[in-house]
């Protein structure tokens, strides 16, 4: 469908009838003018058009009278005009809350296409929302930097949401980043929240509903999504903040677009506008956030239905009561479908207050009673299983509360209750199946006539007493001796105890697949064997020769007696202990061979598993069983089923030292935990493959498991654990039982590699290479230092370092320049550091990775690093007032220090601190380039002028002082800058074209002010330009004066004046055009620049001004091509230097500054368009090259689609351009030689998939498009 205005109608006519009053009494003229901009160009190419701008703070910009509630951030006005999708102004408001944005006012409105009567036949028209909010960003929140992130975020969700409006993923991530930045104000969670009203009005127009409350964090997402929940059209909303009261308005329609008037509706509305708005606070708690969240306001609405006296309300208003709600209802579909769901009269009694803190399911030792006396009353043997799972199915439930509401009870809590009652359940069902055969068939009996016994004995976790949440329960079913039942129906022993045992088993119902689930396939024979075997075929079965696998031998050392004649029970067990631990019936090349075919039918490529990973759940069973075969002869105590046991006996029999024990212990706890969370978050017991790390389940599945955020997310805590435990396991075993008890490839990550002593350079060089390193040997041999300084705290990093360290445009450098850091810094210190802040590293990967400029700054002065790694300190942008007050503070520090820092070495030193802040912001927060270009611009200009007003100090001279003795005056100097410094878009290496005037203290110049004023400037150079032992300020170049090199270092203003009137060139007015005052005198300055622009050329001198710039472009175009980039050849495929060399032949140069379509094409086009239309515009006037194409564009000299383009094409080449220069602190603009380097620069520019040939492409197309422009242009 074509979406468009319809042309039927003006589009004052059209704009009037589909949006309402509010719209037009709420936005200024100006302001409807720019949304008629917006709405026209929404279309399948623009979804959504974004503005925010600067805002004084307590003013709303909007009419509707409302205060201010902010206090410190700036003040800022966004106005957010797209194409509506359902529950869109929720979203938008949740997302400015996350973003740190304090929403204080605010008007949305939504068009509504044909009137409501035609509302559903013509929904398919796409209505438009323009939303404005105004309100203060946090302190510390750069508003440049933000409002970026901020039209970046909200594109992609609405192209999201666009592609799919009921994108559950989108909210879900919004939700979930909800509850992070509430994690941050935890305290406010126990305590009750204001009050919320709520009144209904009900309009032709739609339903209004106004709220009033005390100003919380996220009350407008939070009472926008309460609303969202039932599926009403959010029409229009306006937002009031008044001294800390919030007044919001919001007005609804139903699906069909009429005023909802059902009173049950509205009052499930108001419910839950008062109720979910605190619920959200609790959803910190919950691993689930938004399913809670969900989930909350069902619970919510079915309880209505059901009751509405004041207890219920009450109990839903209680803090205590909606945190353990968050946790439960956040925790699992199974949980909340199969059970919660289903006794929602019983859930707000066991949340009650009085109930909290309790423990709701059975002690251990009462659950075999208590099973009993629920079948007593009840004779009928389908009725009594009928009991019996429902006994069951409670006692989980409860079990399952219990384990998520009290996350501090002791890791075998799950276990113990849930081994005891399946033991009780296994027991009760034996019973009462045993009870009904033999009431049929007769006890069966030998031959002799002895009552035959059986016993059941628990396998796997059920005989390890390790069950956790879902676990299956195996078994393994025996009786005494063959025979025959004797009652009246006769049937043989075989046949009495097949049946019985398998309708025994099946009577004990899994409510999901895998959950707790019988499972007897570790029988003899497996699945093709009897259910039921005797001792006789057991022992010949597992004995040496039998027909077991040496796994099924192993497995039955974790074989415990759990029901039936205990006789019997105890009379398996010692065998068992004769089969497995007296003979040599292990044969561990079969188990090895075994582990290997796990390894390959139950795991993924790129996909871990809990369970059968190599070093994961199964490696620490299998192994740790295997030690016990082995060392139990000598020490019986390891004949044990339980692997906690197990490892205290391996420890006490000196097979496992202690920290070895305890790390396996704490590996097994660990993935109990992750399996646990895994079944859980499923409801399926079988699927225990991670998810994607970068998907919102991981991170569900991490907060269930209890990560919460703090340096870095629950998932990314989640995925570091995960490889550190396999990585330590992996270890552990390969040390005792050498590295074929691992199967496939053992070095699973980094840490696998540092834990071991033995690691061959081939294999070394073969992980790093794989990892994206061009010197793998010499990566190994900085990881070895690294762990060296402080093996402790390394290994408890590198696995998130190496992973930070990958992902660097060039990770070599980054490890070689971190080993060179911790080299000068106490190491232990500094990884405790990283390990606990890791933004910071981060940000010094993301300056290694890149600049070794920056990087050499921060290894000379390792003291930098806690400052520039704050993320405060890259926070926000430094003004020049801030710059050049901290500067002062600094020299005037330096020179009071013993001993004393000169006032050369601070100014040097200030510039480097400021460059490695300046480029972290640049690197790692992506800060837009003109803000860049102005910060380091900047940062010149503060050192140029205090290192102005320091030579005047040395020479007894300050501004605003009497004249004394000298004839040169501070009041009556100024400093003036040309090109890039004189436009404030300096370059991280570029040198600063300096000019200094003087005004004489008479009608002309005296030979003594020149000599002194000469001696000034001679000074200053110095200053700024002598290397010291801190290097260099800045290269200064002052062959822009008049004359050059041959001329005065200063002018006087009559002589500048006079030289610019009678001699200058039409290049020398061209380069003018970005000069500026710097430092001294700046009135002086622009005095000196108001006059000389008189003296431009103008139309008059066109066809000139088009020869000199087009003349001047051709010679430095030839000058620079023979500067051309000479690719050297690849050692590896010979296809890939064929495409670099097809690339390279697509590029007009290889210069991307001076070559045909570089950075100078758009220059001197924007300096040869000012030149010609000076006189038609003053404003073009300015030395700022992406200013002056706004401006060009704004007088109508320049297309704005070309001025765009242009703009667009000047950032990319500039950005490169910086990339270039911040690697080595020196002037490049020519694409780098080799294939590493141009790797290096298209992963940081292009993003992090792209290669050379991309880079090549991708510079051609902005090259060849500037030059076509350069040339349509300035003909």
């Amino acid at each position: 469908m074509d979406i468009t205005y319809l042309t039927a109608m003006s589009y004052a006519e059209q704009i009037r009838a589909e949006l309402p009053d509010r719209y037009f009494h709420g936005f200024s003229a100006e302001e409807q003018q720019l949304h008629r901009s917006a709405l026209e160009q929404l279309g399948p190419d623009g979804l959504v058009s974004v503005r925010v701008d600067p805002q004084p703070m307590g003013a709303s910009g909007i009419d509707n009278g409302a205060g201010t509630g902010a206090d410190n951030g700036a003040g800022v006005r966004i106005t957010v005009i797209a194409f509506d999708v359902p529950g869109l102004f929720a979203v938008l408001a949740g997302t400015l809350a996350v973003m740190g944005c304090d929403i204080t006012a605010g008007i949305s409105c939504t068009t509504r296409p044909g009137s409501t009567d035609g509302f559903r036949r013509l929904e398919s028209q796409r209505r438009r929302i323009i939303d404005a909010f105004s309100g203060s960003l946090a302190p510390g929140l750069d508003y440049e930097v933000w409002a970026v992130q901020f039209e970046t975020r909200v594109r992609r969700v609405i192209e999201r949401l666009s592609e799919d409006p009921q994108n559950t993923e989108v909210r879900s991530e919004l939700v979930q980043s909800v509850a992070e930045v509430l994690a941050d104000r935890s305290g406010a969670r126990r305590a009750a929240l204001p009050p919320v009203t709520a009144s209904v009005e009900v309009l032709e127009s739609g339903t209004r509903i106004s709220i009033t409350s005390a100003d919380t964090p996220f009350f407008l997402y939070s009472a926008a999504g309460a609303l969202s929940l039932h599926g009403v059209s959010i029409e229009g909303v306006e937002i009031h903040t008044r001294d800390g009261q919030v007044q919001d308005v919001f007005e609804l329609v139903d699906r069909f677009g009429r005023p909802i008037r059902d009173k049950d509706e509205l009052d499930h509305l108001r419910f839950s506008l008062v109720f979910t708005k605190q619920f959200t606070y609790q959803l910190t708690e919950a691993p689930d956030p938004f399913s809670a969240l969900q989930r909350f306001d069902q619970l919510m609405q079915d309880l209505m239905r059901v009751s509405r006296d004041a207890d219920m309300r009450d109990a839903l208003t209680d803090p205590g009561l909606q945190e353990e709600l968050a946790r439960l209802l956040g925790a699992s579909d199974f949980l909340w479908e199969d059970f919660i769901r289903r006794q929602q009269d019983q859930i707000l009694p066991m949340l009650s207050r009085e109930s909290r803190g309790r423990i709701l399911s059975l002690d251990e030792a009462r659950v075999g009673m208590e099973l009993d006396e629920a079948l007593e009353d009840v004779s009928d043997y389908d009725e009594q299983i009928d009991r019996l799972n429902e006994f069951k199915d409670r006692e989980i439930f409860l079990i399952d509360i219990d384990h998520i509401l009290h996350p501090d009870l002791d890791f075998f809590f799950l276990s113990r209750r849930l081994v005891r009652l399946a033991e009780e359940v296994i027991r009760v069902a034996l019973e009462l199946t045993y009870d009904a055969y033999v009431a049929r068939y007769g006890v069966p009996r030998t031959a002799g006539g002895m009552a035959v016994p059986y016993a059941v004995f628990g396998l796997g976790k059920l005989g390890g007493e390790a069950l956790g949440y879902a676990s299956d329960l195996e078994v393994l079913c025996l009786y005494a001796d063959a025979g025959e039942t004797d009652g009246a129906e006769q049937i043989s022993n075989r046949m009495f105890f097949e049946r019985m045992f398998s309708d025994a088993l099946r009577a004990i119902r899994a409510r999901k697949e895998g959950i707790f689930q019988v499972d007897p396939r570790l029988r003899p024979h497996g699945e093709d064997g009897p259910l039921a075997c005797t001792l006789d075929s057991f022992v010949s079965y597992y004995q040496r020769g039998g027909g077991a696998h040496s796994y099924e031998r192993l497995a039955l050392i974790r074989l415990r007696w759990i029901a039936g004649d205990r006789t019997i029970g105890t009379q398996v067990e010692r065998l068992r202990d004769e089969l497995v631990y007296q003979s040599d019936s292990i044969d561990l090349q079969e188990i090895r061979e075994l582990r290997s075919k796990q390894l390959v039918h139950k795991s993924r490529e790129e996909r871990y598993n809990a369970k059968f990973s190599p070093g994961a759940l199964v490696d620490i069973e299998y192994n740790v069983q295997i030690l016990q075969v082995e060392h139990a002869a000598s020490y019986p105590a390891l004949r044990t089923p339980r692997l906690h046991e197990a490892l205290k006996g391996l420890r006490r029999a000196g097979a496992l030292q202690r920290e070895e024990a305890q790390t396996l212990v704490d590996a097994y706890r660990f993935f109990r935990h992750l399996i646990n969370g895994l079944r859980m978050l499923r409801g399926n017991a079988l699927d225990l493959f991670l998810p994607d790390k970068q998907s919102v389940e991981f991170a569900h599945l991490a907060r269930r498991m209890g990560y919460r955020g703090s340096g870095i997310s629950p998932a990314e805590k989640l995925y570091v654990e995960f490889q550190q435990r396999s990585a330590e396991v992996r270890s552990i075993i390969e040390r005792h039982l050498g590295r074929g008890a691992i199967p496939g490839d053992f070095v699973g990550n980094v840490l696998d590699l540092v834990l071991r002593s033995d690691v061959a350079e081939q294999e070394a060089e073969a992980f790093f290479a794989g990892r994206g390193f061009h010197e793998p040997l010499r990566a190994w041999k900085s990881i070895q230092a690294l762990d060296g300084f402080a093996s402790d705290g390394f290994r408890r990093l590198i696995v998130l370092a190496f992973d930070i360290l990958v992902d660097q445009p060039d990770p070599d450098l980054a490890l070689l320049h971190w080993r060179q850091l911790v080299e000068r810094l106490d190491a232990g210190q500094h990884y405790a550091t990283l390990a606990s802040q890791p933004k910071r590293m981060e940000i010094l990967f993301g300056l290694f990775g890149v600049s070794r400029f920056l990087s050499d700054i921060l290894i000379q002065h390792p003291g930098f690093f806690d400052w520039v790694t704050e993320p405060a300190t890259v926070a926000r942008v430094r003004s020049l007032d801030e710059l050049t007050s901290a500067l002062r503070h600094d020299v005037e520090t330096g020179l009071a220090q013993d001993p004393p820092v000169s006032a050369r070495d601070s100014l040097r030193l200030f510039r480097k601190r400021e460059m490695v802040r300046i480029g972290t912001r640049d690197l790692q927060i992506a800060v837009p380039l003109k803000y860049t270009l102005a910060e380091i611009s900047n940062l010149a200009q503060a050192v140029v002028g205090v290192g102005v007003e320091n030579v005047w100090q040395q020479r007894g001279r300050v501004a605003g002082a009497a004249p004394g003795s000298s004839a040169a005056d501070p009041d009556n100097f100024c400093v003036l800058a040309f090109g890039k410094f004189g436009g404030g878009e300096l370059n991280y290496s570029s040198d600063i074209d300096l000019v200094a005037i003087y005004r004489p203290s008479g009608d002309t110049r005296s030979e003594l002010e020149q000599q002194e004023y000469t001696a000034v400037v001679r000074a200053i150079v110095a200053e700024l330009n002598e290397y010291t032992s801190e290097g260099y300020a800045y290269r200064v170049d002052l062959r822009l004066r008049p004359f050059g090199a041959s001329g005065d270092v200063v002018w006087s203003l009559p002589r500048i004046l006079q030289y610019y009137r009678r001699d200058a060139s039409l290049w020398e007015f061209q380069a003018m055009l970005k000069l500026r005052p710097v430092a001294g005198s700046l009135d002086l300055g622009e005095q000196f620049l108001y006059q000389v622009r008189q003296m431009l050329p103008g139309p008059d001198r066109k066809q000139e001004i088009v020869h000199t710039i087009k003349t001047m472009r051709e010679e430095a175009v030839q000058q620079y091509r023979s500067k051309q980039l000479r690719l050297r050849p690849s050692t590896d495929a010979a296809s890939r230097n064929q495409a670099l060399a097809a690339a390279l032949g697509e590029l007009p140069s290889t210069d991307i500054k001076n070559g045909t379509g570089g950075i100078r094409d758009i220059e001197f086009l924007v300096q040869g368009l000012q030149l010609l239309n000076c006189c038609r515009s003053e404003e073009i006037m300015t030395g700022n090259t992406l200013e002056a194409l706004r401006r060009l564009a704004n007088a109508g000299v320049l297309p704005q689609d070309s001025a765009v383009a242009l703009a667009e094409h000047y950032v990319f080449l500039r950005r490169l351009e910086h990339l270039l220069q911040i690697f080595e602190d020196r002037q490049v603009h020519g694409l780098p030689p080799d294939e590493r380097a141009l790797s290096r620069l298209a992963r940081k520019c292009a993003g992090p998939q792209a290669g050379p040939v991309e880079l090549l492409q991708l510079v051609a197309g902005h090259m060849v498009d500037v030059r076509r422009l350069y040339e349509d242009f300035l003909q």
